[in-house]
């Protein structure tokens, strides 16, 4: 709807927050009656100037994620990348991967949800200015996830080294590239009482959050 009369309430999801997409939003959300709908907007420093009120929200987990990934006995792969970061930079990934692993493409969700409750760890990027969803579904399916703990990342209110792990990235071209600090993740694969820790720790703290 172009306006809000009050009359029903509802929210404006801006999604991405991109500067172009303002105008929209303003009108959508704010219309001409006194009281103003909700906006939560999904991605910040995306050079926007948010509308008064606006909230930031992490993108949705859904429940029926929480507490469904297997035993660590029973995850297959060490290691599984969801992300939109794979181009051919991933070459690197498959080569150096310690351990058995899973680089996926798109994928039918089906398929995603299997890999993501068959794998120990997986990693996420570009935390700066989203969180993305990937990352924390792995989270409630109780992966131990490699963040790079940026501002957006921080207003969830999750804490470093408690719920997840943190690594760098860098960019080649549009591709934020996790850093790859293998030693680590063979470590870690291998270690069931510091994987078994860190992963309870991110479902509780997921769970606690959608609550």
């Amino acid at each position: 709807t172009a306006s809000n009369d009050a009359g029903v309430p509802y929210v404006y999801v801006w999604r991405e927050g991109n500067p172009e997409e303002f105008p929209h939003v303003g009108a959508a959300a704010n219309g001409t009656a006194p009281k103003i709908a909700p906006i939560f907007c999904c991605m910040i420093n995306k050079g926007s100037v948010w509308p008064a009120g606006t909230e930031f929200m992490p993108f949705a987990v859904d429940r029926g994620l929480f507490y469904t990934g297997a035993t660590f006995e029973h995850r297959e792969w060490d290691f599984c990348y969801t992300g939109r970061e794979r181009g051919s930079s991933y070459t690197a990934w498959r080569r150096d991967l310690p351990g058995p692993h899973r680089l996926l493409g798109y994928v039918d969700f089906v398929e995603y949800l299997d890999v993501l409750r068959r794998s120990k760890m997986t990693a996420a990027v570009d935390s700066g200015r989203y969180v993305a969803s990937r990352g924390l579904e792995a989270m409630a399916c109780g992966q131990v996830v490699f963040w790079d703990d940026g501002e957006a990342l921080r207003r969830t209110g999750l804490v470093a080294n408690r719920d997840f792990l943190v690594c760098g990235c860098t960019w080649e071209g549009n591709e934020s590239v996790p850093a790859r600090d293998m030693a680590l993740l063979a470590r870690l694969a291998g270690n069931r009482d510091w994987w078994t820790h860190l992963s309870e720790n991110a479902r509780r703290s997921i769970a606690s959050a959608a609550s």
